[in-house]
């Protein structure tokens, strides 16, 4: 929560409860409340306004008229003690509505970056005619927002990025999911992402390398600013791609909305590995647009100024699965990570030799991974149940006996790419959302279930570290920094899977 904001909300509540537990004190009462009026139209002015906080503003101006009216006139309100019981009861029950909205939603505060140089964005709508576009009946190619955070010598204040791109969209695309107000995504607006647009690559470094971002499904790429932040200042160039149809929803320049089409309850593994494979595609296409524009052809501040020798790609959730696929599928990329994403459609032929590749997971999908093989049955070993359903859905013997090798084969894999550098690595006391910004959004995201037992600040922090470090050792020339940040944090464990 904002500093004045927070004051203003406390003073308010104070000076209603002085109003009406206690005997007037006539002038007195007045120096607080003008000190209130001035403290929350400082509020509005520097930290802007926002709808959570609409019941304080409305008692802030009852209490000032108050002052005017029967202090300053020389009146005085007196409200027997019944009256004033059952106005008390209000009060305090208007103050649980007053503060429990800026409380339960209030405006995150991003943690400091680590690395030494400032940020700077700028935001691109990329078109691949080589690719129809699979979720759409028109005949359309592909097309992508691509958010691209770059290293910069000195912010510039005076055009600063927003956090989410896209908010109205947002705001309905939560109206129609949750059945909430759409202006109820509004203040994330207020959120600063601590980017300042179009400002010059930093001049510190001839190139720099390249990471592809992939968000989680349904999930917009600004909830993962904290981390695309400390890998900027810590001298990467990162493209944040908004996969079209797989967010909440993507606002294209001319104004056209591409809303969710993915949801992944009604899609089996096939169509899962389809769009995992049409995800990692867009992480292919954007590095050719960035090697492109390192050429020359676009924008002209990135030419030359790209490594494309050390790329690398980085993902959550499903976008962590994505990361995965390019890692093997593009010779270009050197190192990806995957924060507790599935993987689905695993090819194990791809070589991946001098490549590097990190899995962090939560608790929950380390115990599931660990877990997987021993629930994979054979045919013969399946109820009369369970063929039945498989049945009624087209599955007989030799598809099942087919799907479960392609399974084994993938995870044998993944077994092998882990165990060999043992970068299979759990956080202690996290679930699947530590890895993005929605443990600073509110206090309700771990009742949800959605975020772990661990400070989602040190949750980050722990990732940030890992994710810097990992890169650090693979597309720089820093050595010995991931073993360092594991002994440092006494959450991070490095499992290992072996299964016979």
């Amino acid at each position: 929560m904002r500093y004045l904001e927070l004051t203003g909300m406390i003073l308010t509540v104070i000076l209603i409860l002085w109003l009406l537990l206690f005997k007037n004190k006539g002038k007195l009462f007045i120096f607080p409340v003008v000190m209130n009026t001035v403290l929350l139209a400082a509020h509005l002015i520097f930290e802007k306004p926002r709808w959570q906080m609409g019941i304080v503003y409305f008692f802030a101006l009852i209490l000032l008229e108050y002052v005017l009216w029967a202090n300053i006139r020389g009146k005085e309100i007196r409200i027997n003690k019944v009256l004033k019981g059952v106005l008390t009861g209000v009060a305090v029950l208007l103050i649980v509505v007053m503060v429990l909205p800026p409380v339960l939603l209030p405006v995150p505060q991003l943690p400091g970056v680590t690395g030494s140089y400032a940020i700077g964005a700028t935001t691109f709508h990329m078109r691949d005619e080589s690719r129809p576009e699979i979720y759409t009946e028109a005949d359309d190619c592909r097309e992508l927002m691509v958010t691209v955070w770059y290293p910069a010598d000195k912010e510039n204040g005076t055009n600063p990025k927003s956090y989410i791109s896209g908010i109205e969209a947002l705001g309905e695309a939560i109206r129609d999911g949750l059945g909430v107000p759409a202006f109820m995504a509004g203040y994330l607006n207020l959120v600063r992402s601590g980017a300042a647009v179009e400002v010059p690559v930093s001049s510190r470094s001839d190139a720099y390398p390249l990471l592809i971002f992939s968000h989680g499904l349904g999930v917009p790429a600004g909830f993962y600013t904290s981390i695309i932040r400390e890998l900027t200042s810590r001298g990467y160039i990162v493209a944040a791609i908004e996969h079209a149809y797989g967010n909440a929803a993507t606002t294209f320049p001319d104004g056209r909305v591409a809303d969710f089409r993915n949801d992944p309850d009604s899609m089996d593994d096939e169509a899962l590995a389809e769009m995992e494979t049409v995800w990692a595609g867009d992480m292919s296409f954007v590095i050719d647009r960035m090697a492109a524009m390192n050429d020359g052809d676009g924008s002209d501040m990135f030419v030359g100024r790209i490594d494309m020798a050390r790329v690398g790609t980085i993902g959550h959730s499903f976008g962590g699965g994505a990361a995965y696929m390019s890692l093997l599928a593009d010779v270009r990329v050197r190192a990806a990570i995957n924060l507790d994403g599935s993987v689905y459609g695993i090819d194990p032929i791809f070589p991946v030799e001098s490549k590097r590749f990190m899995l962090i997971t939560s608790d929950d999908y380390a115990a599931a991974l660990r877990d997987a093989e021993g629930k994979l049955l054979s045919y013969g070993e399946l109820g009369e149940k369970e063929k039945a359903e498989l049945m009624s859905e087209g599955i007989g013997e030799k598809e099942y006996t087919e799907k479960m090798g392609q399974m084994i084969r993938a995870m044998e894999h993944l077994r092998n790419e882990l165990d060999r550098d043992s970068l299979f690595i759990r956080l202690e006391g996290t679930k699947h959302y530590n890895f993005s910004d929605f443990p600073l959004l509110s206090p309700l995201v771990r009742s949800m279930g959605l975020t772990g037992s661990m400070d989602g600040k040190r949750g980050l922090e722990i990732v940030n570290r890992l994710c810097a470090a990992f890169f650090g050792e693979c597309l720089g020339n820093e050595e010995g920094v991931v073993d360092r940040c594991i002994r440092e944090y006494s959450e991070i464990h490095v499992e290992s899977l072996r299964w016979k």
